[in-house]
């Protein structure tokens, strides 16, 4: 008997062990899904960056306004331009733009709020629960103007 005590502490000790090396997602960030998702974009307007910089602007930096009605006004630098945004199956917000060269392919992404920081990953960067597979992956990050929160450093 005092082997199957000894050999019981030991799993529970092991099992322990795992949780707290384990990465710590749920507390330290939120996959935006569904009607989360919805209203985090739904009549905001969100200051954002992206991780590298883009060619059009030569800057990282731009503004979207998601208005109520689908519509979207998006600016880079002295770029400006309007499209739609919608959500798809509850998981991804998506933006065509009407470029002056023509209508842009849908532009998809799915997002996580972290710290009152919305970060925003390629579908295929993140697992069926949303959670990122590297969480310092991330496309652009935003925050809605006026929420008084910040994102972390900014990009270099």
């Amino acid at each position: 008997m005092d082997n199957v005590k000894k050999y019981c502490f030991l799993m529970a000790a092991i099992c322990a062990l795992m949780l707290l090396s384990a990465p710590a997602f749920s507390g330290d960030f939120v996959p935006l899904r569904g009607k989360a998702l919805q209203s985090h974009f739904n009549g905001n307007t969100v200051l954002g960056e992206y991780r590298r910089e883009t060619p059009r602007s030569d800057g990282y930096d731009y503004t979207e306004t998601h208005n109520f009605n689908g519509t979207v006004k998006y600016q880079e630098g002295d770029f400006k331009v309007t499209g739609i945004w919608y959500m798809r199956n509850g998981v991804e917000i998506c933006f065509v733009y009407a470029e002056p060269s023509g209508p842009t392919s849908p532009q998809c992404g799915v997002y996580v709020e972290k710290d009152g920081c919305t970060y925003g990953y390629d579908l295929f960067d993140v697992d069926k629960n949303g959670v990122p597979h590297d969480f310092d992956d991330w496309e652009a990050r935003h925050i809605i103007k006026g929420s008084g929160k910040s994102c972390a450093e900014g990009v270099s």
